[in-house]
């Protein structure tokens, strides 16, 4: 610069701030610093529910999925593939570590007939839905004073 005035940079205290940000959530969250929440889609169409998880960078063989008292819950582990000491992050997004998420299903639900498929780090579950049990009115009696 021409005055001689050193240039301001807008990042710094920046890794200051991760820091302290990164401390508090870890003693809020404890040992459970590494767990995610995949985001998720459920829609109900033709007689089945159709759940999609995004689960990206996670293999089919690390995804666990059960139904336990009308509960349906997708679990795994997503590992870090490499260690990078000595670099200097700006920011870390990319999640890793255990996740978990679940969401109450329909009752009657059978898990044996669950169709689940990954594709482009999309986890796609088709739940065939029981038969819906006929409703039936139930008669009000007057009760005469």
């Amino acid at each position: 610069m021409a005055n001689g005035l050193p240039r301001s940079n807008p990042l710094t205290g920046l890794d200051d701030l991760q820091a302290r940000v990164d401390r508090m959530f870890n003693s809020f969250l404890g040992d459970r610093e590494h767990m995610w929440v995949p985001t998720i889609d459920l829609i109900r169409a033709a007689g089945s529910l159709k759940l999609r998880a995004d689960i990206p960078g996670v293999r089919a063989e690390d995804v666990k999925i059960e139904i336990r008292n009308d509960v349906l819950t997708i679990s795994g582990e997503h590992e870090e593939k490499t260690e990078e000491k000595g670099e200097h992050f700006l920011r870390r997004e990319r999640r890793y570590g255990s996740f978990a998420r679940s969401v109450v299903v329909p009752p009657g639900i059978d898990p044996e007939k669950i169709d689940a498929t990954v594709d482009d780090g999309v986890l796609e579950l088709k739940l065939p839905l029981p038969a819906e049990s006929a409703t039936k009115p139930v008669q009000i009696a007057a009760v005469e004073a």
